[in-house]
């Protein structure tokens, strides 16, 4: 959209996001304390229909289209994935980060449920928790624009949000230790200054560090990154919950962020 002269402020738009499903977890839970779990399945079936409603009635303006110049340039210059790897050896490393600490991340929001239920809370508590990290989301959006108006790097920015994925997983362990409800929901605000800052971070930075041609495939190799983090973190750590419990799961996530970080600095 930008290379039709669109602009559209991501942080702002993603914001939005993060405040509808913070009031739905929010709620979500308090249903489920009074009620059971049954009824999700119809919620999300009804959400799901909302979704498809919005894409499918969703119109691109028609100055929207790219002239077929400029399209026929960015092909002539874009790169298969592997030539990309190989001309890009900071982005694999990159990559190898994101993974890392995108699964740490996971860890802890798969079995955040087993730290509430042993420090004594609910299903309340927990849509409280996750209501506090994703509503937490929002102002780092917004610092992440002010850090830009300062003229912050985006390398400078990442080692900031990386350094912060491992505070979530110490503030659960802290918050097992102390038997403390409200160590744990209050540790998920933490979440705001790692994955908050971070969803904004990956189109910019992709876009000051990859040529145009790329820019959509550099985008897309760190999504697949976290993907790939995320399924193979939680297949693990849950197969270390059931020999070590919660504590060896939060653990290994605490190890996972650590390096993630380290590769990031």
């Amino acid at each position: 959209m930008a290379r039709s002269g669109i602009s559209i402020d991501f942080s702002r738009a993603r914001s939005l996001g993060s405040i509808s499903y913070a009031t739905t977890v929010l709620i979500l839970g308090r249903l489920i304390q009074q009620f059971d779990y049954s009824f999700t399945r119809w919620l999300a079936a009804l959400c799901s229909l909302f979704v498809l409603y919005g894409l499918w009635s969703f119109r691109a303006p028609r100055h929207m289209e790219v002239p077929d110049s400029a399209v026929r340039l960015e092909k002539a210059h874009a790169l298969s994935t592997g030539e990309f790897l190989k001309s890009h050896g900071f982005f694999v490393i990159l990559m190898c980060g994101v993974a890392l600490f995108s699964g740490g991340q996971s860890i802890v929001g798969t079995f955040l449920h087993l730290v509430i239920k042993e420090v004594g809370g609910t299903s309340a508590t927990q849509g409280l928790a996750m209501f506090l990290a994703s509503g937490s989301e929002m102002p780092a959006m917004f610092l992440f624009l002010f850090l830009r108006r300062k003229k912050m790097s985006g390398s400078t920015i990442f080692r900031i949000a990386s350094l912060f994925y491992i505070t979530k997983p110490l503030a659960m362990l802290l918050a097992l230790a102390l038997q403390s409800e409200t160590a744990a929901v209050l540790g998920m605000l933490t979440q705001g200054l790692s994955l908050g800052l971070y969803i904004p971070l990956v189109p910019y930075f992709v876009s000051v560090t990859i040529d145009k041609a790329n820019q959509v495939k550099g985008q897309a190799l760190l999504a697949t990154a976290s993907c790939i983090g995320s399924a193979a973190a939680n297949l693990f750590g849950g197969a270390i919950c059931d020999l070590l419990g919660i504590r060896g799961s939060l653990l290994s996530a605490v190890v996972l962020t650590t390096a993630g970080s380290a590769c990031v600095f």
